[in-house]
């Protein structure tokens, strides 16, 4: 008899759990003698496959059973088939023991800041500006309520609405989100990923440095009896002293897009005919600053050009107050001493909007409720956006962002 008559003819199809089962699982391997292997909850199970459990003259079983059926045996090994394996291919089970890891990882994350006396604050999953940084592509949707008809888009970032919550009297707010980026999947990207953000009114980025370097003591030390890496060192340093050190070259605010070609020749780096300023910026950078850190020092890098501030302020010195972390060649997080004047965030804003008209990318609405609590008035405040999923993969090792997805995009 072959698996196709049995399952149309002797099967009772997709029966209820059997009352005595011993074992149960998925199928992974079955000799002629019934030696077999099942796997369920992340264990391979062994145990002998001797009839079925019911049914007149059924077939022998490796006639017609394969890997990947669901099985429940009992401790005299008689088989009832739970559900048939009926697609191509061989299964796959889900990473488990990362995922089991990755949950953990977060809620050790979560206490972290419970203990520090922040509030986790929910934000919406549809708002009117996911966030203007002229790089980033967008998913968008409609929100459709009777005649109302609105365009909204998935967040790249909690970012404008935690900092609404600062203005509306909170101190210390943190929230851990699924964010959206559209354009990129890689080993280090998918375009749904975790973003931990948090924000200290009434502080300046010391406080916020302090708190990442606290975050990944505090998770080495909770988490120790797994195979967690804690950075060597900690370096703080500034883009000044990295361009002295790498170039042997005196960068200040003022330098130009002139100034920032001439050191790109010297170096020998090709530099693209359209290229901007953050272009040459970000070659210099990224080609021989950042690929030459130490993987094991968590480096802290502040002191930024002005032409890269974002939201951020610009000091009385003319650096953008922002600082980048950088760990086992991950960028970790981006923090701000936030920009909390009205009219400058919005010609910020408006100068997005004309870079991505100059890329030609989709050209959003800004979100005036972020201004109008800029009007109202933000305190001083200092805040960072952190990959949670680059930080546990730079701890933990893991090499693929998709292994912390239980459905991945590909």
């Amino acid at each position: 008899m072959t698996r196709e008559d049995f399952l149309s003819t002797l099967w009772q199809a997709y029966p209820p759990m059997p009352s005595d089962s011993y074992m149960h699982g998925r199928l992974l391997s079955l000799e002629r003698d019934g030696a077999a292997h099942l796997w369920r909850d992340d264990q391979v199970l062994e145990t002998t496959l001797r009839q079925w459990a019911e049914g007149d003259n059924p077939p022998p079983l490796a006639d017609v059973l394969v890997p990947g059926d669901l099985l429940a045996v009992t401790a005299a090994g008689e088989v009832t088939l739970l559900a048939p394996w009926n697609v191509t291919g061989l299964f796959k089970p889900l990473p488990k023991s990362e995922l089991r890891l990755w949950s953990r990882f977060q809620l050790q994350v979560r206490l972290f800041f419970e203990r520090e006396g922040f509030l986790e604050v929910p934000t919406p999953g549809l708002v009117v500006c996911p966030g203007t940084e002229p790089g980033l592509d967008v998913f968008s949707t409609e929100l459709v309520v009777g005649s109302r008809r609105e365009k909204r888009y998935l967040p790249t970032s909690p970012e404008l609405h935690l900092k609404k919550a600062l203005a509306r009297g909170l101190d210390r707010l943190f929230e851990i989100k699924s964010c959206y980026r559209n354009g990129e999947i890689t080993r280090q990207h998918q375009p749904e990923f975790t973003l931990l953000e948090w924000y200290r009114a009434w502080s300046g980025p010391q406080a916020i440095e302090d708190d990442v370097v606290r975050l990944i003591q505090d998770v080495c030390e909770k988490m120790n009896e797994f195979d967690v890496r804690a950075p060597k060192e900690v370096r703080r340093t500034g883009m000044p002293q990295l361009f002295e050190e790498t170039f042997g070259a005196r960068l200040t605010p003022h330098w130009g897009f002139e100034d920032y070609r001439r050191l790109c020749a010297e170096q020998g780096i090709a530099v693209p005919e359209k290229a901007g300023i953050d272009d040459l910026f970000f070659l210099l950078f990224t080609e021989r600053i950042e690929s030459a850190f130490d993987p094991d020092v968590l480096m802290i890098v502040g002191l930024w050009p002005p032409f890269q501030a974002a939201l951020a302020r610009l000091g009385r010195h003319g650096w953008a107050e922002r600082f980048e972390v950088y760990w086992r060649g991950f960028e970790l997080a981006n923090a701000f001493h936030e920009l909390n004047d009205p009219s400058v965030q919005r010609q910020r804003f408006e100068a997005d909007r004309r870079k991505k008209i100059s890329l030609g990318k989709e050209v959003l609405p800004l979100d005036e409720e972020f201004l109008r609590a800029l009007d109202s008035g933000l305190p001083p405040s200092a805040g960072i956006a952190l990959g949670l999923e680059r930080l546990f993969m730079a701890l933990f090792d893991v090499g693929e962002i998709s292994r912390l997805k239980a459905f991945p995009y590909s």
